[in-house]
């Protein structure tokens, strides 16, 4: 879906240059997801279960004390706006799994501590491509 995508875009590049995702654009981004799941004629029940993967990501940012940002949480209960639960689902394991090697790397390389931050949309945007290629 390219308005998911042009999102995505344009928060990755927010995040990964300032490590916030600003409260306006998530708000856009619920609009233009709202307008499309009207558009596309999702039942009320699908798009609420492809937001609960979201919904648990928010909780897990909570209970880590923001060891995942809420705006990535955010972004990710949102995409359940635009697409199925499944296709979110994948997004957030391809997202996590890219993630997780790219630190992996940079702890290896001495390019960053443990405790180093990283942008998680740009990761997020990725697997949803891969997602959208592979399934």
């Amino acid at each position: 879906m390219i308005q998911l995508i042009i999102l995505l875009g344009i928060i990755s590049i927010i995040d990964f240059s300032t490590k916030k995702i600003p409260v306006v654009v998530l708000v856009v981004m619920g609009i233009v997801g709202i307008a499309s799941s009207f558009y596309a004629k999702q039942s009320i029940i699908s798009v609420a279960v492809a937001l609960i993967p979201g919904i648990v990501l928010m909780a897990a940012a909570f209970l880590t004390g923001e060891q995942i940002g809420y705006g990535d949480a955010a972004v990710v209960t949102l995409m359940g706006l635009f697409v199925t639960a499944d296709i979110v689902c994948s997004t957030m394991v391809m997202g996590l799994t890219i993630a997780g090697i790219i630190s992996v790397i940079l702890i290896a390389s001495g390019r960053a501590g443990r405790k180093k931050q990283i942008a998680f949309t740009p990761f997020l945007l990725l697997g949803y491509g891969l997602t959208e290629v592979f399934m």
